[in-house]
């Protein structure tokens, strides 16, 4: 899986990597367009939303 470290991650990555895949077989090429950028920034925003998920926990 592009790069991820830990099951629990690999786990929590199959469903947008999932659905930036079915994207990818869009007719629209605005989504085409979309599904590449999160395909190109996909660490960045799971880094992202894995600080702000373990910020909350106390």
């Amino acid at each position: 899986m592009h790069g991820c470290t830990s099951p629990k991650r690999a786990s929590d990555t199959a469903a947008p990597d999932k659905h930036i895949s079915w994207t990818m077989h869009s007719n629209v090429e605005q989504m085409k367009t979309l599904a590449k950028i999160l395909r190109k920034e996909r660490e960045g925003i799971l880094n992202w939303w894995d600080k702000k998920l373990h910020q909350r926990d106390p």
